[in-house]
């Protein structure tokens, strides 16, 4: 779909419109600047269409400042001395002689795991995020008096964390590259979850009896997530 003309002359293309049984209209601009709209299943395009052309100016500067944000990030070429995230504070990356990758003052990267040195620092970074999710779930929940089926780390870009009906609670890898306290703020708002399946005012308040710092927290993580990949150009 594509929307243009007015008075500013501002050409909009909407990439994607997903569907559901949602009550109204949310866009969403993704960290490459593409733009998403989320409506309800019976809301025609003509009234999408409506929608976007109100919100042009607001759609074309969060999308110019996730183009600004996408081409400052290089994707990593693993060499000396580049620098990577672990929760929350940057490592220098060093190869050595090591046969495992240790966290020191620096990254020690084995020369061995190079001709995969993504596929290896992935593995490292999901057995770190396993280790640390299952300890802070574990801890908001007995502190909190609540019950959770498992947890598990998944590979997702986007959809950092879950909570299924049953208890199951998902995890990105990506999020052990942010701070400890937005893991927590995403262990709580998950838990949350547990007690109430939406994001109501009922739900953010379940939040901030578990995490009272969250909002914090969760402005961290909507102006950084970008930085939680370590190949930024892969989508």
């Amino acid at each position: 779909m594509e929307i243009g003309g007015g008075m500013a002359q501002i050409q909009i293309k909407v990439d994607r419109i997903v569907r559901s049984r949602r009550r109204t209209l949310a866009l969403e601009i993704t960290p490459d600047a593409r733009l998403i709209v989320r409506a309800p299943l019976s809301m025609t395009d003509a009234a999408i269409k409506h929608f976007v052309t109100r919100k042009k100016v607001w759609i074309r500067k969060h999308q110019t400042k996730a183009r600004i944000k996408h081409e400052k990030i290089s994707p990593k070429q693993f060499v000396d001395g580049e620098e990577f995230l672990y929760l929350g504070r940057p490592f220098r990356f060093c190869i050595s002689e090591r046969k495992s990758i240790a966290l020191t003052d620096v990254l020690e990267f084995p020369k061995d795991f190079m001709p995969q040195a993504r596929f290896h620092l992935v593995n490292w970074y999901r057995k770190k995020a396993l280790e640390i999710f299952s300890q802070r779930v574990r801890l908001c929940a007995q502190w909190n008096k609540l019950e959770y089926a498992s947890v598990r780390i998944s590979n997702a870009k986007k959809r950092l964390g879950s909570c299924a009906s049953d208890g199951r609670l998902s995890f990105s890898w990506r999020l052990v590259m942010s701070p400890l306290h937005v893991i927590d703020y995403v262990v709580a708002h998950e838990l949350a979850h547990l007690l109430v399946m939406n994001h109501s005012v009922r739900f953010w308040l379940k939040v901030n009896n578990m995490f009272p710092g969250y909002r914090e927290s969760r402005r961290w993580l909507k102006g950084n997530a970008h930085l939680l990949n370590i190949a930024p150009k892969i989508y």
